[in-house]
């Protein structure tokens, strides 16, 4: 009896945790970028206003675009947007990755820490500020 009573206690728990992790919700906000601006004929190493750049990412919900992308279940979003800027999986130790089509997102939950990258611009040979290549760094918190 003792048995069936600690295998019904690891299912519960195992249950619950099940149910968390198709919870996860995270605020990204920006702490920092650098990158390059076209300036005076030539490109230059620049720091970025990142006051507003802040995110959520969550799970994609049954009701919303895309949902159907079973191997990219949770999305990236601009804060207070419905719609995802790209869709993002979950590697087996937890991080999560998301590759954004102009760049990448990474973040990794044991750490908070995210990356941001932007990299179209300059390599392209279009010398001006339409595209400016930069990474970004924040912390990510759980909601």
């Amino acid at each position: 009896m003792r048995t069936v009573k600690i295998l019904l206690i690891s299912l519960l728990f195992s249950f619950s945790l099940a149910v968390g992790a198709e919870d996860l919700s995270f605020l990204c906000i920006a702490e920092g970028a650098s990158g390059f601006r076209f300036e005076n004929g030539s490109w230059h190493s620049v720091a970025f206003d990142v006051s507003e750049a802040k995110y959520i990412l969550k799970k994609v919900k049954e009701s919303e675009f895309g949902f159907e992308d079973k191997e990219n279940p949770y999305g990236l979003y601009d804060f207070g947007e419905s719609s995802t800027i790209t869709r993002c999986s979950q590697s087996e130790s937890g991080d999560f990755m998301c590759l954004v089509g102009t760049g990448d997102f990474f973040f990794s939950p044991s750490s908070g820490r995210f990356i941001k990258t932007y990299t179209l611009g300059y390599w392209d040979g279009v010398d001006s500020n339409d595209n400016t290549p930069h990474i970004e760094r924040g912390r990510c918190s759980k909601i």
